[in-house]
Formats: structure tokens, sequence, C-alpha cells
């Protein structure tokens, strides 16, 4: 039955739709089969999705043999020992890496109890990693030594960026012409400052680019004046190296001498860092 509304609007029955279907049926066999087959189809496509169960992301867990992802690993320790919680070193140690500056931000009454404290957990002498270059290494002696002078040893650090552009690589300080040689000139000065060491940040590896876009490697060869001058100098290189997920770092030890050099790894590294670590040694005894 077919109906007519006043809008205009045509409105067809079951009864008379089926029956219109028989006709299309009839004069085209073609279409008829391709509807069935699309009924059918249908069909079997809400089946499936009634019958089978959500697909969920699989974790990356490990557990029944599933991918374990690397921020998930963290294995539980099976070794039982009569549990000791010392309160004090027994014999008196180095601690080899802190960072007065950015944890003290130069408080004298900050770094008068962080020497408290080593006092009290007798750590003979720290490491800062935060001596700079130039004035800013000056600086730095002036709030350590000043009070403490046999209590803390600066490494110095280069600042590959200087007034650059941060979000212009081009215009970075370590892109232009013998900055190599300048820094190594720099580092001989911050030796006779009394800096005994080189620290590199992991920014190294996380945020400094070449022009291009492409991360500044370790073993590019722009670099060689500043660890030629870290062996003449006697200056061990700390070089921290992040890892893949960012949140956490490893380091690696230049130990330099004249032409000999000693890399030691700290942690575990990606391939490609052992490799650049490797070219760097290679050149350094050739």
């Amino acid at each position: 039955m077919i109906v007519t509304h006043m809008s205009g609007t045509v409105v067809v029955s079951r009864k008379g739709a089926k029956a219109r279907r028989k006709r299309g049926c009839r004069s085209n066999p073609f279409l008829c089969a391709f509807a069935h087959l699309r009924e059918i189809f249908c069909c079997l496509f809400f089946f499936t999705i009634l019958t089978c169960p959500t697909l969920a992301e699989e974790p990356l867990d490990g557990e029944e043999g599933r991918t374990l992802a690397l921020d998930q690993f963290q294995p539980k320790s099976t070794l039982k020992l009569i549990e000791n919680r010392p309160t004090r070193a027994k014999f008196p140690v180095v601690d080899v890496h802190v960072h007065p500056r950015y944890k003290l931000r130069s408080v004298p009454e900050q770094l008068d109890e962080f020497v408290r404290v080593m006092d009290q957990q007798n750590i003979a002498v720290c490491v800062s990693l935060d001596g700079g270059l130039g004035e800013r290494l000056e600086e730095h002696k002036k709030y350590l030594w000043t009070k403490y002078r046999d209590r803390f040893v600066i490494f110095a650090n280069i600042d590959w960026q200087g007034d650059g552009q941060p979000d212009d690589p081009s215009s970075w300080a370590c892109h232009r012409p013998e900055f190599g040689r300048r820094m190594a000139e720099a580092l001989a000065e911050a030796k006779r400052q009394g800096a005994v060491g080189l620290k590199v940040f992991k920014r190294f590896g996380l945020e400094y680019l070449n022009p291009d876009g492409s991360f500044v490697a370790i073993d590019d060869r722009r670099w060689d004046p500043i660890w030629e001058a870290c062996g003449k100098l006697n200056m061990p290189v700390l070089i921290t190296r992040p890892t893949p997920s960012r949140s956490s770092s490893r380091s690696i030890v230049l130990m330099s001498g004249g032409k000999n050099c000693i890399g030691i790894p700290i942690g575990v590294l990606p391939t490609n860092d052992f490799q650049r670590m490797r070219n760097c040694l290679r050149r350094g005894i050739e």
C-alpha cells in the first residue's frame, strides 16, 4: 500500500516495498543478487561485533610471552641478606656527581647544610659538575671555595648554544667556525683557574641539533680539538647520554692523558653510542 501525505512525502508499506523489490529483481537479476549479498554481509558484520570480545591494546608487560617495554623492565632482586642500614660510610668517600649550582641555587646557607650532611655521611670530597667556563667558573669557584676549598673539586662545562637563538640551531655557537679550537683554549684557561675535568650534559643527546635537524654527534670531527685538549691537560671527561625513554641517563667517562685514552662506560648504552665513543678513542691513540 502506498500512502501520500499532504507534505508530498510518499510512504511505502513493508508489503509494497517487497513488491517493488520483486519487480526490480525480475527486471535486473544482477542487482537483486547484489542486494541479497549486501544483506548477508551486513548480518555477518553485526554478528561479529556482537559475538567477538573487545580487542584491547596488548600490554607490553612481558607476561605470558608478550613483548616487554624498556620502561616496564623493573626486575626484583632475589638476593636475601641480613639487613644492614649504615648511617655513615666506614671509610671517607668521594661523591663524583653533584650539582651545587642547580640544586643549591648558589645559596650560602644551603651550601653550609650540604657540607654538614657530607660530614655526617663521611663524604670527604664532592665533585661539582656545574663549573662552566670563564666568568661562570669564577663565580662557582667563589661560591664553593670561599669556605670549603678542600671539600669540592670542579668540572668545567661547554656552552654549545652560546648566544644563538634556541629555535635556530644554525645560529648556535657550536656551528660557528673554529668552535672546537676556541673551546680548547677556554679549557686550558679553566685548567689554570682550577677546574680538573669536563662535564658534557645529556642535553648533548636530547636537544642540541645540527642545522639540518639531526642530533649533534659526540664523534663529530669538529669537536676533536676539545677532546685532544682534555687529553693534553689531563682532564677527564664525563659525558651523560640519555636513554631512549629520556627519563633516565647513563654516563661515559673518558680518562684522558696525553695520547692515551681509556673509555669507561657506566651502565648500558645504545650500540651507536659505543661506536661513537670508540671513534673518539681510536682517533685519540692514532
